[in-house]
């Protein structure tokens, strides 16, 4: 999973009409990953609709912290 926060906000055309400032990316492998991508997903949406969560992200100034914070956070486990 990839996090990036913008310095300066994209305006987009958003439900709750907001710029965007946070961006995730997934990168899953091709063999084996099923349905890992959708897991993932899913997962981050059931957090990301948390204030805290939200609050964390744009507080976070430590890389090795937020990592550690996604990790307990956001399930990422293929099951095979």
């Amino acid at each position: 999973m990839i996090f990036i926060r913008l310095q300066q906000p994209i305006p987009w055309e958003s439900l709750d009409g907001q710029p965007v400032q946070i961006i995730f990316g997934l990168l899953v492998p091709e063999s084996g990953a099923q349905f890992l991508h959708l897991k993932i997903i899913n997962s981050l949406a059931s957090q990301i609709v948390e204030d805290e969560f939200r609050a964390y992200l744009f507080a976070a100034n430590d890389e090795d912290e937020l990592f550690h914070f996604m990790q307990s956070r956001i399930e990422i486990k293929e099951q095979i």
